[in-house]
């Protein structure tokens, strides 16, 4: 059952209905505003990237900041950007364009994808400037000068660094919360095993162990990249707590704006065109659009063949002109 799911029958036959007139440009149109928002999250993050996080005081005497600094990561920026985007668009790929051959499963997990990391890393930029935590070298980044204390009444300020390291070593020491890495590896990862988990139908009832081990195993790359950061001295255990919980709700957010619940007989399938071309009823659709969102006939009033019937007719009518359209859009 698992494994079958990942073919799409439909997309076997060897001709497909064309697309309405004007079908493409619609299409088109109802999905460029969820492009444009993940174009301003980048560019957002990019602004963000170039200003200075906040000057915060701190004491010379605080040990949580006085860890050595090493000038290099365990897992650096391309390495965990190649896990968390280029890892989970070769399954949406592989998936999409060559097991279901679904051009729209692919262009909804791209999406969700890219909505996913583009939300996550503004977010994360945005905390990271505005919170201004110190990370645990800072200390060893700031080297202050020779004799330097606490004031009397209050703390130290940045104004004390003997500046021996650059300004980009002393700006990125100031960016600790939350864990940019660990956000980044979590809604990457996390949006991978829910887009594995519908595939997969893993709440379909059986309780098989091997499905369930496939799609958590991409956390654990998550996982391990958040210790690294503990290793390299970067981040307080905090800081890649937040970054986790960040990069998971984000990764949830996303996946389910274009996927039904993962409890829903037709999880596997991403929610049809929003611009649709119907075949049957407007009655029987609404019906049809009941069953493929809440994946049963109790709340929209279907036996379950009848349901079946009406996802079919609806999924046929709607995925066929919007992958017909898709592949020349």
């Amino acid at each position: 059952m698992a494994l079958s799911c990942l073919v799409d029958r439909r997309s076997l036959s060897k001709k497909r209905s064309p697309a309405p007139k004007g079908y493409r440009k619609a299409l088109f149109l109802a999905y460029v505003l969820d492009w444009i928002l993940i174009i301003i999250f980048i560019i957002l993050f990019l602004l963000l990237e170039f200003t200075h996080p906040v000057r915060r005081e701190f004491s010379l005497a605080d040990k949580n900041i006085s860890r050595t600094f090493h000038p290099t990561d365990t897992v650096s920026v391309p390495v965990v950007f190649v896990m968390a985007f280029f890892g989970p668009f070769v399954f949406i790929l592989l998936i999409g364009l060559f097991i279901r051959r679904s051009p729209h499963d692919f262009h909804q997990g791209f999406l969700g994808l890219a909505l996913t990391l583009s939300l996550t890393i503004a977010v994360t930029m945005l905390l990271k400037v505005t919170v201004g935590e110190h990370r645990p070298d800072w200390l060893d980044r700031c080297q202050p000068r020779e004799g330097s204390v606490d004031p009397v009444y209050g703390l130290a300020n940045i104004d004390v660094c003997a500046g021996n390291r650059s300004a980009a070593v002393i700006k990125d020491g100031m960016r600790s919360f939350p864990s940019g890495h660990t956000s980044f590896a979590f809604s990457g990862m996390t949006f991978l095993s829910l887009f594995l988990a519908g595939k997969l139908h893993i709440f379909d009832g059986r309780g098989l162990a091997i499905k369930a081990f496939i799609c958590l195993l991409p956390l654990a790359a998550g996982l391990l990249v958040g210790a690294t950061r503990l290793w390299d001295n970067r981040h307080h255990p905090v800081d890649i707590f937040i970054g986790g919980i960040l990069g998971v709700l984000f990764a949830f957010f996303a996946y389910f704006q274009y996927y039904p619940h993962l409890s829903s007989r037709q999880c596997h399938r991403p929610f049809p065109p929003r611009v649709r071309r119907s075949r049957i009823g407007d009655h029987e659709e609404v019906h049809a659009d009941l069953a493929l969102q809440h994946g049963d006939g109790s709340e929209g009033g279907l036996s379950p063949a009848r349901e079946s019937s009406l996802i079919e007719k609806a999924e046929v009518t709607s995925e066929d002109a919007g992958e017909s359209a898709m592949k020349h859009v």
